[in-house]
């Protein structure tokens, strides 16, 4: 998960982070930040995952000051993690930075 927000980070940055089912060891700021239903900074998302051994479910979303969903982050499994954005170039720096990638049409 870490690798995949630093990755992320030239659009993720400006976007206010919740999560929701999930599933993590070594997660327990997580899970108190996913009881609370607040939103935060990348920065601190960043923070909170710093501390995280392993995400093995949930979804991570991000959304614009005015509340529009732009990116969405699920951990599947502990094995996959998919990426849903507003911004297509999103998909092609994913796939350029990662060996097994598989694109997916939400139409």
């Amino acid at each position: 998960m870490w690798d995949l927000l630093i990755l992320l980070q030239g659009w993720a940055t400006e976007l206010l982070w919740s999560t929701t089912n999930l599933e993590a060891a070594g997660a327990d700021r997580l899970y108190e930040l996913e009881a609370s239903g607040a939103a935060i900074p990348f920065e601190a998302l960043l923070d909170l995952i710093k501390g995280v051994n392993q995400v093995i479910d949930g979804e991570f979303v991000g959304r614009s000051r005015a509340g529009a969903i732009v990116m969405t982050i699920r951990a599947v499994d502990s094995t996959a993690f998919d990426v849903e954005a507003v911004d297509p170039r999103v998909a092609e720096l994913v796939e350029s930075s990662f060996k097994q990638t598989r694109r997916f049409s939400t139409t």
